[in-house]
């Protein structure tokens, strides 16, 4: 950028590169707050499936089934202490190659665990006999019960760890009383170390810089993903995606401020007007630049909220024409009631598949036909026409074998019309005289299928599978490819709002002065999203949802 200046003395040369360290240590000194607040208590939690608290601030653990491996983990300035205590002092490794308790980090031992403070029920210790002699398996010499045979245990040493801090792991067999009995000997260490929160691991992660606020979101979504297509966001804003991208567009916006902001100090009495110019028309092209990327950013947010949440399937066609065994056919299950007698299915049914890797919203109802004497029928019809505006993809339904006329059908125009896709699909397919013609639109594509035999099902399926991939194709190009929109949620879409917002009213500026501060004000927008400024009044909403063991 400072070839585009021609200042005429040294010192401008060097304002110019002050006022980028400005911005640039602003933004360290807050990371480096954030890292200095983390607590000095150690904290301990399962971080396997199985294990949880029962109620939020209490040390009481509720179990759901047993697993073969139960994970347990400590993280804080106590957590080698605690490993030291539990394998019990006479059993530790010794090597030049070791930390100073003698264990070597992000490596797995194999170890007997104890309880450090209790004997058995006469107040002696176990010792029990072994006919193993090595110095891993002696428990004669330990200081407490017996909870675990040949349990692994890992340290790994900070700042190399998820949370930055000290961590060790015990992998223990996963019953009940092997898990309780770590629990309850942890527990037992006194005020320093305890049950961690909801989701602290993972704050502590973000106070200790191992993580920002997108790549924790990631992580939140990775641990709830159930298709491959939620699983494939969840890890592109997990390894930091939304994180760079971030702060590639802060890192443009540092640099339009200092140019604009040297034209202000200097005056344009020591720069020369080309210059000048340049400088200005090249922080505009930039700010441009950045105002489309982030709208495409906002536009393309709605596909990726589509794969989290389901794209929404609504069968919509009169009576008797085979929605509900449709449904069941998709989704494998008699989901659905199925009978000869018009009107049979009155509420909206909803169940979910995996289709091709993304999380697809099956919904059927009433049959739409109009009623003149059930208002229960008449509230189903309601309802099912009320799903299908809100319907991604539109499945309108006919048969073979019946005489449809237009009844009902006059409310489904301004469905079809306002989907974002619709699938014509023809059933009974099996009642069709072969000799009669298979299709009887000639203003549109009908699948002609047979949820009896099975015929057409998979053509349906892979069309279906075909309108989600268009539905949630990501429109933001990379190179030759395109990246998923991981800006995407409530909190992202605001700030990005409030940042386009800024660099419009930037771009509409005629006074430099008052340019460089929307600049200002974009550039603070976009940290928020990463965490980087005023992050405490959203880490709670945030860290809430997750597990104790993260």
């Amino acid at each position: 950028m400072l070839s585009h200046l021609t200042v005429r003395s040294r010192v401008g040369h060097e304002f110019l590169y002050i006022r980028r360290r400005r911005w640039l240590g602003s933004w360290e000194n807050t990371s480096s707050s954030s890292s200095s607040s983390s607590s000095r208590d150690t904290i301990f939690a399962p971080c396997t499936g199985g294990v949880s608290l029962s109620e939020e601030g209490s040390n009481v653990f509720s179990y759901q089934q047993p697993s073969s491996v139960s994970v347990i983990r400590v993280s804080g300035p106590h957590a080698l202490d605690v490993m030291h205590r539990m394998v019990g002092p006479n059993v530790m490794p010794t090597s030049s190659s070791c930390s100073s308790l003698g264990w070597q980090t992000h490596r797995m031992y194999v170890r007997s665990l104890y309880h450090p403070s209790l004997g058995d029920a006469n107040g002696e210790h176990n010792t029990y006999t072994t006919s193993t002699t090595t110095q891993e398996n002696n428990i004669n010499n330990t200081s407490g019960v017996l909870l675990d045979h040949q349990a692994m245990v890992v340290h790994f040493k900070q700042p190399h760890s998820f949370t930055g801090e000290d961590v060790v792991e015990f992998h223990v067999h996963g019953g009940r009383g092997v898990v309780q009995g770590v629990l309850d000997a942890l527990m037992s260490f006194g005020n320093h170390v305890r049950p961690a929160e909801p989701g602290e691991f993972t704050k502590r992660a973000f106070q200790n810089g191992k993580m920002d606020l997108t790549q924790i979101e990631g992580l939140g979504d990775l641990l709830s993903s159930q298709t491959a297509a939620q699983r494939d966001v969840a890890l592109a804003s997990a390894t930091g995606l939304g994180k760079d991208i971030v702060r590639r567009w802060r890192q443009s916006l540092i640099t339009c401020i200092a140019s604009i902001e040297a034209v202000i100090d200097f005056g344009e009495d020591d720069i020369e007007p080309d210059d000048v110019n340049h400088v200005l028309e090249r922080a505009q092209e930039m700010a441009d630049g950045l105002y489309h990327d982030i709208q495409a950013h906002i536009q393309a947010a709605p596909r990726t909220e589509m794969i989290k949440e389901g794209i929404r399937a609504v069968l919509v066609g009169p009576p008797n024409v085979g929605k509900s065994s449709l449904l069941n056919a998709l989704v494998g299950r008699q989901a659905a009631i199925v009978s000869h007698h018009a009107g049979t299915t009155r509420d909206v049914i909803e169940t979910a598949l995996d289709l091709h890797g993304h999380k697809v919203i099956i919904q059927d109802g009433a049959g739409i036909r109009d009623v003149l004497d059930d208002d229960i029928e008449k509230e189903g019809i309601s309802r099912i026409l009320h799903a299908a505006k809100h319907a991604h993809i539109l499945i309108v339904m006919s048969s073979f074998g019946m005489d449809h006329d237009d009844d009902g059908f006059e409310n489904l125009a301004e469905l079809v019309d306002g989907a974002p896709c619709v699938l014509y699909v023809k059933n009974k397919m099996d009642l069709s005289d072969d000799n009669a013609p298979l299709s009887e639109s000639t203003d549109r594509q009908e699948r002609l299928i047979s949820c009896k035999t099975g015929h057409g099902m998979d053509t349906l399926i892979n069309d279906m599978a075909q309108a989600v991939k268009q539905l949630t194709a990501s429109p933001i190009p990379h190179g030759s490819t395109s990246i998923p929109p991981v800006l995407h949620r409530k909190r992202h879409l605001r700030h990005l709002h409030n940042a386009a917002l800024a660099l419009d009213r930037f771009r509409q500026m005629t006074a430099l002065e008052l340019a460089a501060e929307e600049l200002r004000m974009a550039a603070r927008q976009v940290e928020r999203i990463t965490g980087d400024i005023d992050v405490e009044d959203i880490l709670d909403s945030i860290f809430t949802e997750f597990c104790i063991g993260k």
